[in-house]
């Protein structure tokens, strides 16, 4: 059945295909890997793209979640943002930390919280980070997200 479904779901239009994604990767996430690299190729629909970084779970794909942290679109460098959070390795931080003076106060939240996520860098590194900043914005948004974990709005080392 996945077979199928993965043909299904590259031929859907772009209202079905974020549905049949999901479904496909709650089926069979090693089914799913090869569409959701596919669709996060240049040219695809921005909501199809989010969809496809919100339910990728394959590390080897981080190569085509990494450019997308500078795509036109606010919530696709977002959603990259959240994906490097999930399943990001050493020098990911980096392109985190990168995000941190975004335009969107959403990119740089997601971006915060991603950092935070990351087992190698932790709230320790975060306030390391946020002594770093020279961007108000940066630090601001560090800090918020510092006060959420304090709060235990966000879990130990979890968005």
């Amino acid at each position: 059945m996945p077979q199928e479904l993965s043909g299904v779901t590259l031929q859907a239009n772009v209202e079905l295909a974020p549905r049949l994604i999901r479904f496909l990767a709650g089926v069979s996430p090693e089914a799913a890997a090869p569409i959701i690299r596919r669709m996060l190729a240049p040219g695809t629909d921005e909501r199809v793209m989010s969809t496809c970084l919100q339910v990728m779970t394959n590390r080897s794909d981080l190569d085509a979640v990494r450019p997308l942290l500078s795509h036109q679109r606010w919530h696709v460098r977002m959603q990259a943002a959240v994906t490097l959070g999930r399943l990001g390795m050493g020098g990911d931080d980096q392109r985190l930390i990168a995000l941190l003076t975004d335009k969107q106060w959403w990119v740089r939240y997601r971006a915060a919280q991603a950092l935070l996520k990351l087992s190698f860098v932790g709230a320790d590194n975060l306030r390391r980070i946020q002594a770093a900043q020279t961007d108000h914005y940066a630090r601001d948004i560090i800090e918020h997200v510092l006060v959420e974990q304090r709060m235990g709005l966000l879990p130990q080392g979890a968005m």
